[in-house]
């Protein structure tokens, strides 16, 4: 299991061994922040999106959040990770994002700029 703490959007995770006589730290991996960060983002606009009569937007907020995804996955599985890792950060993601943006709405615009550019 990685143990990850995330430092100015780029999450430093840490493989450890346990060991009767001590604990050491075996491999230091980092992973972006990033693709969690926008897939967050883009699946709660997609979710926002699902009744919509016009399913333009939706789609768009849905592929966007696919690719992001599929960059996350990569980006943790290079840390040394798998594919759980990735649907367990990602849905951490999509909770905190939802509760930020529940509470400081005007945020949403200028995340979603920073992400479109991704």
């Amino acid at each position: 299991m990685l143990k990850i703490l995330a430092v100015a959007g780029i999450a430093v995770s840490s493989a450890a061994t346990a060991s009767a006589q001590d604990q050491t730290v075996k491999a230091v991996y980092i992973h972006d922040q990033r693709p969690f960060l926008c897939g967050a983002l883009f699946q709660l606009l997609s979710d926002a999106h699902a009744e919509d009569k016009d399913r333009q937007v939706y789609d768009h907020y849905s592929a966007k959040f696919n690719l992001s995804f599929e960059r996350a996955k990569a980006s943790i599985r290079n840390a040394g990770g798998d594919s759980d890792d990735a649907h367990l950060k990602m849905q951490e993601a999509v909770n905190s994002m939802g509760k930020l943006l529940a509470r400081e709405k005007a945020m949403t615009g200028h995340l979603l700029s920073s992400c479109e550019r991704s």
